[in-house]
């Protein structure tokens, strides 16, 4: 994921089934923390992500005093969804004379209007299907398929190669705007696809989503 003072920094998130529920004490569950702790990872969520297990988790070798970590309802899985905030770790560039290779995923206004307008355009009946005799898992592995295309076609991975002098300059801009970080831009982008997702969808799970990212947001910005 990144370099922090010749570390290289790892993130590992998804569903981990209940064999690796760590709020059990059973066998597996020691297995995988004694591996996380045999590469210095830690996991970072014990809070429940579907019903009352902890099936979904995040985990990394980035101190734990320099993320923080929740869990998030997200009203089209029967799971929750597992968010993890690192925008307190202070990524620094090794001095060297090679070029670097950075790959990210820019968002701004214009593409988080574009994938909405996406969504929108796609006739969800069509390719979901209505036949009543597909599952409901078949069903969702559909839907995740034309989401997942279709952020990834609006907002694609950029790569790009900066060198000491560029790695500098970004670590020294303009500091007029310092109010508005990383993680408020983060917020705004995520407030803005909960109000689309509520508009279309417009269930009390949506709400509870947008209204709760609302309050966060106008609270950060105070």
């Amino acid at each position: 994921m990144g370099n922090l003072n010749g570390k290289n920094l790892s993130v590992i998130g998804g569903d981990v089934n209940s064999s690796f529920d760590v709020t059990n004490c059973i066998n597996s569950v020691q297995k995988l923390k004694n591996i996380l702790r045999q590469h210095n990872f830690i996991y970072t969520n014990v809070k429940p992500t579907r019903g009352r297990a902890c099936l979904d988790n995040v985990f990394t070798n980035i101190n734990r005093n320099s993320i923080s970590s929740d869990v998030t309802i997200f009203p089209f899985s029967d799971h929750d969804s597992v968010w993890l905030d690192i925008s307190k770790v202070e990524f620094h560039v090794i001095t060297t004379n090679e070029l670097k290779y950075i790959t990210s995923r820019p968002i701004n206004d214009d593409k988080i209007s574009y994938f909405r307008e996406t969504l929108c355009n796609i006739n969800w009946l069509v390719f979901l299907g209505n036949d009543i005799h597909i599952s409901a898992d078949k069903r969702f592995e559909k839907f995740m398929t034309l989401f997942l295309n279709a952020f990834n076609h609006c907002i694609p991975l950029k790569t790009c190669k900066v060198n000491n002098k560029l790695a500098r300059r970004m670590t020294h801009r303009k500091k007029g705007n310092n109010w508005f970080t990383s993680e408020l831009a983060s917020m705004k982008n995520r407030l803005m696809l909960y109000l689309d997702l509520h508009r279309k969808f417009n269930t009390e799970q949506s709400k509870t989503l947008y209204l709760r990212e609302r309050k966060n947001y106008k609270f950060a910005i105070k």
